[in-house]
């Protein structure tokens, strides 16, 4: 529950062995290679982890922890550690935005925030401040925007626009600044992984979920230890009903939607490709008034988009609200659908909440919370039941490989019959942007301030460097 020190032996090469010492009490300090301490406790846990790949982040990778370093799992999602949201104070979680001193915990020892609003804020955030996610971690040259790794827009468009605000959307700013078209840039290009011109195939270089392996060795056989999730089984609800016997295609046609297959939309029939993500369709938010998608907001009304024929809503907060929706009214994914037992949370497919508890918790309020009522009701203890059962798939006892039994990102396969390639973005955005904007943005382009690329050190250094100093 300490912090956490990395002493890097080496930041240059493709294998990097770091120290970790983490100090229960008082003051650590690492200084050429000796350890001194100023506390009164001396109790140190020292973890040596051996980077395989510059990219990859600093993990121990024997501890039992399917999360990064600075998070702990819950409920089946990661979250950042409540003994560094609480210094210390509270480490025990109890809920997405609850921490406890100690056990038994009561309402008297116990710590929470909920930010402003009621998700992705308080004391429900990942390690870097973001959305919870799914266990694993992201390369270290990128940055997690809405449970995907992408790389990250500071490298990508050397600082210019460093803040991510979609998959393939950067901005000058953060929050309400990024509505103006002058502090954004939109691009195709911007919606990659890390991995890119690394030659190696365990780093990918398209966006991705969050990988396990990365925080985690895998034993002999290939396989990760199973999550252990922290949440006791459900008491009190009602059991549903047994799995149909199904298998193959009598499996899959059951738990399909019904999907237009060679309509070339690669997102579900009641939403639009945009930016890398799937949107609920402008012809339906508008009423057919404003068909053409110029933003995550903003709707028009026909060529050429101007102010006078655009529409826009951003509904009470910047994310997931008013147009920025998808189909079902849920955040923007990454293109492909559910099955049609399952609902989209934060991005993940999961089983439907009233199907996993027969109608007695209704509404998903995390990957293993289901609730009575929705918003802010669910705050109350007595409105929601917490279960590592509920962190399922919906293909859980069909017998059949292609409808997957755990959480799962969307599937492009069940959208369209033929994957291709990423659709282009529309031309109302590429206009928006201006293409000379955009190869100035990205053309790669030598940091001055980076003196060490001179003696061999890559981008990639710098930034494990400054992840680095984040964390001490």
């Amino acid at each position: 529950g300490g912090r956490w020190l990395a002493a890097p032996a080496t930041l240059l090469g493709a294998v990097v062995s770091v120290l970790v010492i983490r100090n229960h009490a008082g003051s650590t300090q690492v200084e050429q290679g000796h350890v001194s301490t100023t506390s009164t406790d001396h109790s140190l846990e020292l973890v040596a982890i051996v980077q395989k790949s510059e990219l990859a982040p600093f993990e121990p990778m024997h501890d039992g922890n399917v999360c990064d370093i600075a998070e702990e799992v819950f409920g089946g999602l990661c979250y950042k550690k409540c003994s560094m949201l609480t210094s210390g104070v509270a480490p025990l979680r109890t809920s997405s935005w609850t921490c406890c001193e100690s056990q038994p915990c009561t309402p008297q020892q116990t710590m929470g925030s909920i930010g402003h609003s009621l998700l992705c804020q308080g004391y429900d955030v990942s390690g870097d401040g973001s959305c919870p996610h799914k266990p694993g971690a992201c390369l270290v040259d990128e940055e997690l925007y809405l449970g995907i790794c992408y790389k990250t827009c500071g490298l990508i468009t050397n600082g210019a626009f460093p803040h991510r605000v979609a998959p393939a959307t950067c901005c000058k700013t953060e929050g309400w600044g990024c509505m103006n078209p002058k502090n954004y840039l939109m691009d195709k290009a911007l919606d990659v992984g890390g991995g890119a011109g690394d030659s190696d195939s365990a780093t990918p270089a398209f966006a991705h979920p969050p990988m396990q392996r990365l925080t985690e060795e895998a034993d002999a056989s290939g396989t990760f230890a199973p999550v252990a999730t922290s949440v006791p089984s459900a008491a009190g609800v009602p059991t549903p009903p047994p799995a149909l016997p199904l298998g193959g295609a009598e499996a899959l046609a059951t738990l399909q939607p019904s999907e237009h297959m060679h309509d070339g939309n690669v997102c579900d029939d009641r939403e639009e490709y945009f930016g890398g993500l799937c949107y609920a369709k402008c012809s339906a938010l508008t009423h057919g008034q404003a068909p053409i998608r110029t933003s995550s907001w903003t709707c028009c009304e026909n060529e050429p988009c101007r102010i006078w024929n655009s529409r826009g809503s951003i509904g009470g907060r910047l994310l997931c609200n008013g147009f920025d929706v998808s189909g079902d009214g849920a955040c923007p994914h990454k293109p492909g659908a559910c099955l049609t037992d399952e609902e989209l949370y934060l991005g993940v497919c999961y089983k439907k909440c009233s199907e996993l508890t027969n109608g007695a918790f209704p509404y998903r309020f995390a990957a293993a919370t289901c609730c009575k009522v929705e918003g802010w009701g669910c705050l109350n203890s007595r409105n929601d039941e917490m279960s590592a059962a509920f962190d399922v798939g919906g293909g859980g006892g069909d017998h059949d490989a292609s409808t997957p039994g755990f959480a799962h990102a969307p599937q492009q396969r069940l959208t369209e019959a033929k994957v291709q390639a990423e659709p282009e973005l529309p031309a109302t955005a590429t206009k928006a942007m201006g293409l000379a904007k955009a190869k100035a943005a990205l053309a790669p382009a030598p940091d001055p301030a980076d003196e060490e690329d001179s003696r061999g050190a890559s981008s990639v250094t710098v930034e494990m460097k400054r992840r680095l100093r984040i964390r001490l």
